[in-house]
């Protein structure tokens, strides 16, 4: 696998904060995505009301592999 760090898709989320994202699911195929509600203003909260909610996206063709497990 050749790793060029081109950007090659993208996902709209109903939220502007995202904070981080992990693969998950029995096959690792699925990302879940969190984001942020901490300090959102009234304005962002009207345009964005799902802001601090957890997103899963599917059928991205695209897997994650299991975290390793600390062994000490």
């Amino acid at each position: 696998m050749v790793h060029s760090g081109a950007e090659l898709d993208r996902i709209r989320l109903p939220a502007a904060r995202i904070t981080s994202c992990c693969f998950g699911g029995k096959n690792f195929d699925e990302l879940f995505i969190t984001s942020s509600a901490y300090l959102v203003p009234d304005e962002e909260r009207e345009r964005t009301p799902l802001a601090g909610s957890v997103f899963r996206a599917t059928g991205l063709g695209a897997r994650g592999k299991p975290a390793p497990m600390y062994e000490g």
